[in-house]
This record gives structure tokens, C-alpha cells and sequence, in this order.
């Protein structure tokens, strides 16, 4: 008996956790399906992978910082912070995606 309690127990807990992923996505409205796995480190995106990575991990996001990126029209930063983004939310820390429409009024005023 307590053996099948246990395996309820993780199944709930599997449930739950996933069920939060899904909302922490859900909520960020992310632009775009992204994901950190399919990311082409190429000259035009100007970030190195072991950079990208090491945001991957979260810690920006524990330490209280923000990411911004910046860069000509077509270079893939909506990619890059979608993909950032969806990373993050995986591993349960929930994040705010912010276009540069929105954030323009932020960051000015």
C-alpha cells in the first residue's frame, strides 16, 4: 500500500508541475514557439552559445536582472528572447516578455 501512495503522490506532484509550466508560458504571451534547443548560434545573432547557455540556466533571473536585446531589424533577438523565455519558465521561474513597443514608454520615462 504505501508503495501505490507514493506513485500517487508523484504522479500528483508530476501533474502539478507541469500544469504550472503550461500557465508560466501562458501567461508570458510569448511571440513565438521558441525554444533554447533549436537556437542557430550564426554571426547575425551576435551572442555566443556558451553566452546563450549560461542565460539559459536562470541565474539573471534569480539574481533580480532583466535581458535586453538589441540589434537591426531580422537578427532574431524576438527569437532569442522567446526561446530565453520559454527556458525559464521551465524551470518554474516566471518571467514578463516585453516588446519594444511596450518597453520603450518604460525604459524612456
Amino acid at each position: 500500500m504505501p508503495r501505490r501512495l507514493g506513485m500517487l503522490v508523484d504522479a500528483e506532484w508530476t501533474a502539478k508541475h507541469a500544469r504550472r509550466i503550461q500557465r508560466y508560458v501562458w501567461q508570458t504571451e510569448l511571440g513565438v514557439p521558441a525554444v533554447a534547443e533549436d537556437v542557430e548560434y550564426a554571426e547575425k545573432h551576435g551572442i555566443a552559445k556558451e553566452d546563450f547557455l549560461r542565460l539559459c540556466d536562470g541565474n539573471y533571473m534569480r539574481n533580480k536582472q532583466n535581458v535586453i536585446f538589441s540589434g537591426p531589424s531580422g537578427v532574431g533577438k524576438t527569437y532569442l528572447a522567446c526561446a530565453l523565455g520559454n527556458s525559464t519558465c521551465h524551470q518554474c521561474i516566471q518571467v514578463r516578455y516585453v516588446g519594444s513597443g511596450l518597453a520603450s514608454p518604460a525604459l524612456c520615462g
